[in-house]
């Protein structure tokens, strides 16, 4: 399963830059499910290698804007004192329940590399 595209997606979309989505379709797997959000919500900790410290933290507070949850695990010099885990909220929600910006995500998800798969709720 593809978990960094989610995340990569929401922040190409907030801050109007796409070079870290770009990067990261230019090299991901070509077998592989995508996904945008799940039943576990939105994973953080797939992207600490993909993003900056600091456009992780943007990308956070963007989704807390929207009224997203957070799931917290203890803080690992691994995931570089990461403290979140996954924000507990919906892909829609994440998007400010904006339908131009959730097609262009979910275009996105079904022209990348890998099987699309939808979690409806």
């Amino acid at each position: 399963y593809d978990f960094a595209l989610p995340v990569l997606v929401l922040n190409a979309l907030y801050s109007g830059n796409g070079n870290n989505l770009k990067r990261w379709l230019e090299m991901s797997p070509m077998k592989q499910f995508t996904t945008l959000d799940t039943h576990d919500g939105i994973g953080i900790v797939d992207v600490k290698d993909l993003m900056t410290d600091e456009e992780i933290h943007e990308t956070k507070e963007a989704m807390f804007t929207k009224g997203a949850n957070v799931k917290k695990i203890y803080n690992t010099a691994a995931y570089n004192n990461l403290d979140i885990y996954q924000v507990n909220c919906t892909y829609y929600s994440a998007l400010g329940n904006n339908d131009k910006a959730y097609l262009l995500a979910r275009a996105i998800q079904f022209f990348a590399p890998g099987i699309p798969q939808v979690y409806y709720v």
